[in-house]
C-alpha cells in the first residue's frame, strides 16, 4: 500500500482584546515596533549580500552590526540605542529582512522590464509581531508586554471567547490595531491528510463523487450538482443569493451619485464616497465567502470529493444583463476563495474544457434553445431551455451536469 500524501495550511484565530485603560500603550508599541522595523530596514538595504543567507543566519549578521559586543566592549558602526526587549528586537529585524527582500526583488524585476525601479519604504505600519516570551494567556485574559512612552511593562486584559482546541499547533500571533479595536490574530498550522491527485482518487475510489458547479448572473449565483462515478445524478443545490447583493449594491451606487450631484461635482473622486466604496468593498468579499462556504459545505454534506468548473463564462449574454456589480462579476473571487476552502477541507478542484459543450443536453447530447438571440429581459431571466430532441431543463442546472459529466470523462 502507498503511503499517503500529507500537506499542510494556515489558519487564523481572532480574538478581541478588550483594552480601554491601555488602548494608548498599545499604540506606542505599534510606533515603537515600525521603528525598530524601519532602522533595521535601512541597515540591512546598505548590506544587500546579507539577503542571500537565510532569515535566520541574515538575523545573526545584523546583530552582530548593530549589537555591543559582550567580549571587547566595541560599539559597532550601525549600533543604535533602544530599550527594547531582545525578543522584539529579533521579531522586528525578520521583518525588516522579509520586506528588504520585497524590495530587492521589485527592484531587479523593475531593471528587467527595463522600468522606473520603486523607492525604498519611509515608513512601516506593520501589525507587532509577537513571540511566546512576549504574551501569556490565562482563561480569559492575557498578560502583554507594552511599551508605555518610558519602559516595556506586562499589562493585562481581558480577551473575548477562546475557542482554540488545545492540541492545536500554534505559531507567533500578531497585533493588528484599527482605530479602537485590538485584534489579537494567532495562526494554527494544520494538516491535510491523503493529499492525492484526482486522478489516484478516480482509480482508489470506486463511491467518489463529483460536485460540477455553474456561475451566473442572476438570483441564482452558483448552481451545483452532485453526479456519483457512474454518471447517475444524485443531489443538486440553487445557491440564490444575487438579488440581495445586488440589491445592496445598487443601493449604495444610488447614495454615492446623490452625494456627488449635491457637491457639485464635475469629476468623479474615490475620496469624496469613501465610505461607501468600502461598503460595497466589504459586501463583495461578504457574498463571495458566503457562496464558497455554501458549495463546500455541500459536497462535505454528500461526500462529494472533486469540484469541477468551468475554464469558460456559461453565457455572455449574462454579464451584460444589469449593472456591472452584477453577481456575475464575484466569480474569479468565489473560484479562489473556494479553493481555499475545499484545500483545508480535503476536496480538491479542477477546471475543466467547455469550449463548444455549454449549449448540448446533457441526456442527448443535442443543441439546446433559448430564444436568447431577442435579447430581452423576460429571456434573459428566464432559465428554462429546450433541446431538439425535447428535454425541459434548467439551463444552468445542464451546465453543471455538463461540467460533471466531462470532468468524469476527463479523469476515468
Amino acid at each position: 500500500m502507498p503511503e499517503e500524501k500529507i500537506g499542510t495550511y494556515i489558519t487564523y484565530h481572532k480574538i478581541r482584546l478588550y483594552t480601554t485603560e491601555y488602548l494608548e500603550y498599545f499604540n506606542l508599541t505599534s510606533i515603537e515596533f515600525n521603528k525598530l522595523v524601519l532602522i533595521y530596514y535601512n541597515i540591512i538595504l546598505k548590506y544587500p549580500e546579507v539577503l542571500e543567507n537565510t532569515s535566520y543566519i541574515a538575523r545573526t549578521i545584523i546583530d552582530k552590526k548593530t549589537m555591543i559586543n559582550i567580549k571587547t566592549g566595541k560599539k559597532p558602526d550601525d549600533y543604535f540605542e533602544t530599550n527594547a526587549p531582545s525578543r522584539i528586537r529579533r521579531t522586528a529585524c525578520t521583518q525588516a529582512i522579509a520586506q528588504a527582500k520585497s524590495y530587492t526583488t521589485k527592484v531587479r524585476n523593475a531593471n528587467k522590464n527595463k522600468s522606473i525601479p520603486p523607492n525604498p519604504a519611509k515608513k512601516f505600519n506593520l501589525p507587532i509581531q509577537l513571540t511566546k516570551e512576549l504574551y501569556k494567556i490565562d482563561n480569559k485574559k492575557i498578560k502583554i508586554k507594552l511599551y508605555n512612552g518610558k519602559e516595556w511593562k506586562w499589562y493585562e486584559s481581558s480577551i473575548s471567547k477562546w475557542n482554540i482546541p488545545e492540541d492545536a499547533n500554534l505559531l507567533s500571533p500578531k497585533i493588528e490595531i484599527k482605530k479602537k479595536v485590538v485584534m489579537l490574530v494567532i495562526p494554527e498550522k494544520c494538516i491535510v491528510k491523503n493529499l492525492t491527485t484526482i486522478k489516484e482518487r478516480m482509480e482508489k475510489n470506486k463511491d467518489i463523487r463529483i460536485c460540477g458547479v455553474a456561475f451566473s448572473g442572476r438570483n441564482n449565483i452558483a448552481t451545483c450538482v452532485i453526479i456519483d462515478k457512474s454518471g447517475r445524478f444524485i443531489k443538486a443545490k440553487f445557491i440564490n443569493e444575487g438579488n440581495k447583493y445586488k440589491n445592496i449594491i445598487t443601493k449604495y451606487l444610488r447614495q454615492i451619485q446623490r452625494s456627488e450631484y449635491k457637491s457639485n461635482r464635475k469629476k468623479k473622486t474615490f475620496e469624496t464616497n469613501k465610505q461607501y466604496w468600502k461598503k460595497i468593498s466589504r459586501n463583495s468579499n461578504y457574498y463571495c465567502n458566503l457562496v464558497s462556504r455554501r458549495i463546500v459545505d455541500f459536497c462535505k454534506e454528500n461526500k462529494a470529493e472533486i469540484i469541477a468548473l468551468s475554464n469558460v463564462q456559461c453565457d455572455t449574454e449574462i454579464v451584460i444583463y444589469g449593472t456591472r456589480y452584477n453577481s456575475s462579476n464575484l466569480r474569479n473571487r468565489i473560484t479562489k476563495y473556494t479553493k481555499i476552502k475545499s484545500f483545508m477541507e480535503n476536496i480538491l478542484m479542477t477546471f475543466i474544457d467547455m469550449k463548444g459543450k455549454i449549449n448540448k443536453c446533457y441526456k442527448c447530447n443535442e443543441l439546446i434553445e433559448r430564444n436568447i438571440e431577442k435579447k430581452t429581459k423576460k429571456v434573459i431571466k428566464e432559465d428554462k431551455a429546450i433541446c431538439e430532441s425535447g428535454h425541459m431543463i434548467d439551463y444552468f442546472f445542464n451546465f453543471a451536469m455538463n461540467i460533471a459529466l466531462n470532468c468524469l470523462k476527463k479523469y476515468s
